[in-house]
């Protein structure tokens, strides 16, 4: 892994794509994000009340008969003679597989529900954290055989988790939907994002590019609809959560995310967050 050089991308030419890293023309998105401050008391409390009720019905009401059914399946693999038959066998092995897998889509869709507006706020370096993220991913770096740049990364005003899982969901989306006859190439970079907010100076802009399989781009939106998939589970892991994740985050910071893609060629997620104003957040770097 070589986090910081410098290599040419195949990436298709940033006109195309109607972006521009320096001095971008990657907007705002129309939905304007209200900052916690600024929001209804009742709207918070109607949603921190909706993710108490569904982490409660989750972790009880869902979990406990999976947990049964799975149980009672691998029992009756391991009882001799429970199951004469190969076809049996089959079935209850298929059984046992959607189990586990509804426990992780649960598990998934709570995750997602728990992303709620931070109430932590540090000052954040976002180059540090995203080289602590490629730490942690070395592996996966290094079975995909991708070179990833790291450009010269902004300060950014956030809750220091939910960011890293923000910078380690993009990542990982990069290196999964790759394609066979490239080497992966994965940059991440700084933009400058125009409307009144950045010209306060208030938003910092990031953005993911990678030469995978791209999308096409009418599918810009549905790609972050929670357990949307293009492509099947068998081709391409994953639950379909991770960019729902991704804008969730984003949002509750009051920034926006958008994705532009070419079909074959690669794609590139965009995100705006708050910049980090020393006087009102602690300083937060990677380890």
């Amino acid at each position: 892994m070589q986090p910081d050089s410098v290599r040419p991308s195949t990436f298709p030419d940033a006109a195309l794509l109607n972006l521009d890293v320096a001095g971008s023309d990657v907007a705002h998105s129309d939905r304007e994000i209200l900052p916690a401050a600024d929001r209804p008391t009742g709207e918070l409390e109607r949603w921190n009340d909706a993710l108490e009720q569904f982490a409660a019905t989750s972790s009880h009401d869902l979990r406990e008969p999976l947990r049964k059914l799975r149980a009672y399946g691998i029992g009756l693999l391991g009882t001799p003679g429970a199951l004469p038959t190969a076809e049996g066998r089959d079935h209850v092995e298929r059984m046992i597989h959607a189990a586990t897998r509804m426990q992780v889509l649960i598990d998934e869709l709570l995750a997602l529900a728990q992303v709620s507006v931070p109430e932590r706020l540090d000052a954040i370096d976002a180059g540090a954290m995203v080289r602590e993220v490629l730490r942690d991913l070395d592996a996966t770096i290094t079975h995909a055989g991708a070179v990833v740049s790291v450009g010269t990364l902004p300060m950014v005003t956030g809750d220091p988790a939910q960011v890293r899982q923000l910078f380690r969901n993009l990542i990982a989306n990069a290196l999964t939907f790759r394609r066979e006859d490239a080497r992966p190439s994965i940059t991440l970079e700084e933009f400058v994002p125009r409307g009144a907010d950045a010209n306060r100076g208030q938003l910092r802009g990031i953005c993911v590019r990678d030469n995978g399989i791209g999308f096409d781009i009418r599918d810009a939106e549905v790609i972050f609809e929670p357990l949307k998939r293009l492509h099947g589970r068998s081709r391409y892991s994953g639950s379909g959560m991770g960019l729902a994740r991704s804008r969730r985050i984003v949002e509750r910071h009051g920034g926006t995310i958008r994705a532009e893609g070419v079909a074959g060629q690669g794609s590139r997620f965009c995100l705006t967050l708050p910049g980090a104003r020393s006087s009102s957040a602690r300083r937060t770097t990677a380890a």
